[in-house]
């Protein structure tokens, strides 16, 4: 969905708890600067508009929950700025391919936030923290720590 026109154009899209709602933040195409890195001079602290956004979502507009937001992959900086603002949200992020967008330097903005979350500090524990979650076998040497 378009947020460009203000709460009340996505509003009745929140109408349904059990859904989500992707909104659009950073896109990957470089028309995307034009409105999206604009700074909001009215706003404290003086954010882009994609920032802005970001705080929305994961504050006052996500009244159920539901709300995540498209973020390019050819901004990973931005990527890691989005994930900062919104620690929960989730996001879909295009761009990698022909867009120019790296994979992996777009896992690395993300690897941060996810290793917080799960309250790890390495991919080693993020493996046996999801493992639950996966319902995958718990190997032997993994039980003796």
């Amino acid at each position: 969905l378009s947020p460009f026109m203000g709460f009340d154009s996505i509003e009745p899209y929140l109408r349904y708890p059990d859904k989500g709602a992707i909104l659009l933040c950073r896109t990957s195409n470089a028309g995307g600067n034009d409105w999206q890195m604009q700074r909001l001079a009215d706003v404290e602290g003086q954010p882009r508009l994609f920032e802005h956004l970001a705080a929305l979502a994961q504050t006052q507009w996500n009244k159920n929950g539901q709300l995540g937001l498209v973020v390019g992959a050819t901004y990973p900086e931005e990527i890691a700025r989005v994930r900062a603002l919104d620690p929960t949200l989730p996001l879909l992020i295009p761009g990698v391919g022909a867009q120019g967008g790296d994979a992996e330097a777009t896992v690395k903005a993300h690897l941060t936030a996810v290793f917080r979350k799960l309250g790890v500090s390495n991919r080693a524990q993020a493996l046996l923290a999801v493992r639950p979650l996966l319902q995958l076998p718990v190997a032997a040497e993994d039980t003796t720590a």
